[in-house]
């Protein structure tokens, strides 16, 4: 109300100095941003999947992309959904959570061979499996929620995401 207009804030954050306040931030502000049906769900969506590429370090850019899902998780153009239409469909919802989360899974898939730094101490080297335990189980969480939708959206996310996530567990278990 007589303050910065979203679309102008959503392009304002992503001039933020460092990058990774610049991520969350433009998450943030583009959940806001999907709310107010000013862009189509799926081009604000697609756009905050590739913004999240910039992140290097594996375990940031899984939160990041954890925090990307848990925002989004109700703003997807799914059937019977507010933003379905000229926001979108069930298809792009699906492109959207098998992009985010087939990144997810190459970054726990990088991180579970990457060997420990070399200065890593036994304390932490013994500390360390808890918080790969949690990411692990946010994954998990992650890939449960993308198929809660209604009938017809759990029924096209299953036959069209089943080959996709299929690749992505063949391609761990080559790795490993």
């Amino acid at each position: 109300h007589g303050g910065v207009s979203v679309v102008d804030l959503y392009e304002h954050v992503q001039h933020a100095g460092m990058i990774l306040p610049r991520l969350y931030l433009a998450i943030t502000v583009g959940g806001v941003y999907i709310e107010t049906m000013e862009a189509p769900a799926k081009d604000v969506l697609f756009d905050l999947v590739d913004l999240c590429k910039g992140v290097q370090h594996p375990m940031r850019g899984l939160f990041l992309r954890h925090y990307l899902d848990t925002v989004t998780r109700d703003k997807l153009p799914d059937r019977g959904s507010l933003y379905e239409g000229s926001g979108g469909d069930t298809h792009d919802a699906i492109r959207f959570v098998l992009d985010n989360f087939g990144a997810m899974t190459k970054l726990w898939t990088i991180i579970q061979i990457t060997p420990p730094s070399a200065d890593t101490t036994a304390a932490t080297t013994i500390t360390t499996p808890q918080p790969h335990v949690q990411v692990h189980r946010d994954v998990v969480v992650g890939l449960g929620g993308t198929g809660s939708g209604g009938v017809r959206a759990r029924t096209v996310y299953y036959s069209s995401s089943s080959s996709s996530l299929l690749s992505l567990a063949r391609e761990q278990e080559r790795i490993n």
